[in-house]
């Protein structure tokens, strides 16, 4: 699956899984995947669902030590990846 990055900024840590299920919580990124930019990375779909919640972080973990540092929320989409041409864009709807 190739993860395409079309938000403002980077996107340092990424979580998959099946809609179905509960939310994983360990990253699939190696690393962060800077702006306009796509990976590929491997999902688990032992149980071959076509419905996946992609959830994606884009606060730095260095900015944490900044003064007036504000953490941005996670962003999630669901996408069914079946039907897509196996790439993922996040950061807007298509």
């Amino acid at each position: 699956m190739t993860v395409v990055n079309k938000a403002n900024g980077a996107i340092y840590r990424l979580y998959a899984w099946p809609t179905d299920l509960v939310a994983r919580s360990f990253n699939i990124l190696n690393t962060p995947l800077q702006r306009s930019s796509e990976t590929v990375v491997n999902v688990d779909n032992s149980y071959q669902d076509c419905q996946f919640t992609f959830q994606y972080d884009l606060n730095n973990p260095a900015d944490k030590r900044k003064k007036n540092y504000r953490r941005r929320s996670l962003q999630s989409k669901e996408v069914d990846i079946c039907k897509n041409d196996g790439k993922v864009y996040l950061g807007y709807d298509f």
